[in-house]
């Protein structure tokens, strides 16, 4: 029996229940994986060596970044990722946020898992970015480098 030959009703009911299975494999795996970034930044943290890379980032892009590792678990669950959403007059704002790119995708992926994982089948999760206030800091006395 060639796998070309997907019109048998048995191969086929294998290769799903092998691609379920592998999807759970993927899944376990990413899981797996940010349990242990954790517990490295629980580390570091207790050592006072955890730091922050700051610099600017477009935040849609962040947000487009996340979506794309979780969006197999979200259609898993025939669920529709959109956005990020924002008004016109706000775009510009969202593509220069100051930040440790890194972790807040990490955060949007938090977010993003909890919201697929609490969803009913078949809905829709909108990320949408709004400014609610707006405050500019000339100087805040912070240090760059502080946590």
């Amino acid at each position: 029996m060639h796998y070309d030959n997907l019109s048998d009703k048995s191969l086929r009911c294998k290769l799903k229940k092998k691609l379920a299975l592998i999807r759970i494999l993927i899944n376990n795996s990413e899981m797996m994986q940010n349990l242990m970034i954790d517990l490295l930044d629980l580390a570091q943290i207790e050592n006072n060596t955890f730091k922050l890379n700051k610099a600017f980032f477009n935040l849609p892009e962040a947000i487009t970044q996340a979506s794309q590792v979780v969006r197999h678990n979200a259609a898993a669950k025939q669920l529709t990722l959109v956005g990020p959403l924002m008004q016109t007059n706000e775009v510009q704002f969202f593509q220069q946020i100051y930040g440790d790119k890194s972790r807040l995708v990490q955060v949007i992926m938090n977010f993003l898992h909890n919201s697929i994982k609490f969803s009913h089948q078949g809905s829709k999760i909108i990320i949408r970015l709004e400014i609610l206030q707006q405050h500019i800091l000339q100087n805040s006395g912070f240090k760059d480098n502080q946590f």
